[in-house]
């Protein structure tokens, strides 16, 4: 099974920096496929540009929604392109979207990794070891620190709104990946 990258442009003014959830259920709502678990995949945030005071600013030329999904499935999902939804109270509408294959890497960065009963630093790095290390996957894993500031130098924590609940994840760097540990994580 081929897994690929679909990137649905996305217009729009600007969204939340909490966008996540909101994006996904605004997604759930169009195609209820993507939150029965009848279509597997992966979300990523909408790429977009910070402009303070919790505010991203969308970019008709460079915003993004990607999905991480099996070649198969696009068609499941091609029904978005032209849709329109609010993310966080504003209003978006996908373009049509275009097909990018994945290409391995040895560093990978999620930016939001969660990992339920795992919210301090070292309790998630012991989880997230023995997930990849189930997975089949090596290299060297580490929780970027925060580069400046009154926190700098700790380990990157992130919060995520689920509607009243905040969940509790890491930045995660996974170092020293192969070609094929690097497409299969």
């Amino acid at each position: 099974m081929e897994t690929v990258d679909l990137l649905f442009p996305v217009c729009g003014s600007r969204v939340p920096t909490d966008h996540h959830y909101p994006l996904y259920s605004g997604l759930s709502r169009l195609l209820p496929c993507m939150h029965d678990g009848s279509l597997t995949y992966s979300l990523a945030p909408l790429s977009a540009q910070y402009v303070g005071d919790g505010w991203l600013q969308l970019d008709p030329h460079r915003s993004r929604l990607r999905l991480r999904l099996a070649a198969a499935d696009i068609p499941r999902v091609l029904p978005l392109a032209g849709k329109g939804f609010a993310v966080g109270g504003c209003p978006i509408r996908l373009g049509v979207p275009h097909v990018e294959a994945l290409r391995p890497s040895p560093q990978l960065i999620a930016h939001l990794v969660t990992i339920k009963n795992a919210t301090a630093p070292e309790t998630f790095m012991e989880a997230a070891r023995r997930r990849l290390d189930a997975a089949g996957i090596g290299g060297r894993v580490e929780i970027p620190p925060i580069p400046c500031g009154r926190r700098k130098g700790q380990p990157r924590r992130q919060m995520l709104r689920v509607d009243d609940f905040m969940v509790v994840g890491f930045a995660l760097v996974v170092h020293d990946l192969t070609a094929e540990e690097s497409i299969h994580l």
